[in-house]
């Protein structure tokens, strides 16, 4: 059972609503730098404990994790305010999205973290969809626009008022004055993916993939580290070409040391030279000073044409030429903010807000909750 500070004991109580784990090492000098802060955190997709007590964030007092939708909601009294890893934990989860619907009735604010870097500030399709189009998913039979269930956004970066303005608090996953930069080389190429098949073509995906094994078969002796991200490892796995069959591929979900190292460490300590997709990681790299080639399509185009520099390949031999050179191609995204808690900190004060429900009403939407999911009573 939960236990809960009271309002005297500790500052803020808030809840986490996030897919993935590595969503909420994102967040980590949020809660790092708030230990008056309480944080609640529910991970829809679920996760190993294994690879939670291996990252940093299994040494904060301060963050409860719990899978149990229910069992957080019934501390709902206590809370004010709720982050959402940009609401996207309802795209997949109908109580996650229950959760977030009963928290709105019970007027407590619900922030989006933005945790994308293509989700806000930039173009994420070819076709210029409205910022409320990009939030309206489909669940079970019913088109909901999760940008209703949002007060508020806390963005990394500045983001355009043609998609939505937010308070700008910087990337909370680094403070880059004081990042350590490795002087270790462990002379592996990494290849980050994070496909987005709402923006590729199953055609584009297998672009990809053959410009990496093309570049592996004609590098024998150059180790290359392929890590996907939780959404799209199974696509790698599932293909036909068996990826385990090229002895200097490994697939590092796969390998047992391999995948209890974190992604920080693996950008860290690689050479300089990384492979990716557009993603977050966009930002890790940019800020270890990494050498990077970002896949480039016709379903990314316009996405490309907003970072402000960086190297890009859409063939086989586009990515020999980078991996065989010899020149540095850093990545300038234009978008990496250091994390300013002073900023996050105002904003929370300015907006945290405890429901002024009666007690009545708010114990009939815990039943009301539990209703909707017997299966987590007990």
């Amino acid at each position: 059972m939960l236990s809960l500070k009271t309002k005297s004991e500790c500052t803020r109580n808030i809840l986490v609503c996030v897919n993935v784990l590595s969503q909420l090492d994102y967040l980590y000098l949020i809660f790092n730098e708030n230990p008056d802060y309480k944080f609640y955190v529910f991970i829809q997709n679920g996760f190993c404990l294994q690879d939670f007590y291996n990252c940093r964030l299994a040494g904060l007092p301060n963050l409860i994790i719990s899978s149990n939708p229910l069992e957080l909601f019934c501390i709902i009294e206590n809370i004010g305010m709720v982050l959402t890893a940009g609401c996207v934990v309802s795209r997949h989860c109908m109580k996650a999205l229950q959760l977030l619907v009963t928290c709105s009735e019970l007027n407590i604010p619900i922030v989006e973290v933005q945790h994308s870097l293509f989700q806000h500030g930039m173009h994420y399709f070819v076709e210029n969809k409205s910022y409320a189009e990009t939030k309206s998913y489909e669940t079970i039979n019913h088109n909901i626009n999760i940008d209703h269930l949002t007060d508020d956004l806390l963005s990394f970066y500045p983001v355009t008022a043609e998609h939505r303005q937010g308070t700008v608090i910087g990337f909370p996953k680094y403070h880059l004055n004081d990042l350590l930069l490795s002087d270790y080389d462990a002379k592996y190429v990494l290849i980050l993916t994070d496909i987005n098949f709402d923006l590729f073509s199953p055609e584009e995906f297998d672009i990809f993939l053959g410009c990496l094994i093309k570049t592996a078969v004609t590098h024998p002796n150059i180790q290359f580290l392929l890590k996907p991200s939780e959404n799209d490892a199974d696509c790698f796995l599932n293909k036909t070409i068996n990826l385990g069959s090229y002895e200097n591929i490994t697939f590092v979900q796969s390998d047992p040391v391999l995948s209890l190292i974190s992604l920080d460490s693996l950008i860290k300590n690689s050479a300089k030279v990384v492979v990716s997709t557009a993603s977050n990681v966009l930002l890790d790299c940019e800020a270890y000073r990494k050498d990077i080639a970002v896949f480039r399509s016709n379903s990314n185009a316009l996405l490309l044409n907003e970072i402000n520099s960086c190297c890009t390949f859409g063939t086989p031999d586009e990515l020999t030429v980078f991996v065989e050179s010899k020149e540095h191609s850093p990545i300038e995204t234009g978008k990496l903010i250091e994390f300013d808690n002073l900023k996050f900190r105002e904003f929370i004060e300015r907006s945290f807000k405890i429901s002024k429900q009666p007690k009545g009403k708010i114990l009939k939407e815990i039943v009301r909750f539990s209703a909707l999911f017997p299966q987590n009573i007990g």
